[in-house]
């Protein structure tokens, strides 16, 4: 299933709201490696920090952006 993603995916921007658990957090790590921009959009700042740094070493050429917004307002 990854290798179709990362064919659909590839090269676009991104935006996962609830990023830093759960489902969002598993997309986020799913698509990390084949797109160009990920938005990650979450309450916990601090978990959005440690994705990006993960993200970015692993990727450095990926274009991360974190978010901490609530959205349920």
């Amino acid at each position: 299933m990854a290798q179709k993603i990362g064919k659909f995916y590839k090269g676009l921007t991104v935006v996962i709201t609830g990023a830093s658990s759960g489902i969002g957090k598993a997309l986020a790590e799913e698509l990390a490696p084949h797109v160009r921009r990920l938005i990650l959009v979450a309450r916990r700042s601090e978990r959005l920090e440690e994705m990006k740094l993960k993200f970015e070493t692993a990727r450095p050429n990926l274009d991360i952006i974190v978010e901490s917004i609530d959205l349920t307002n």
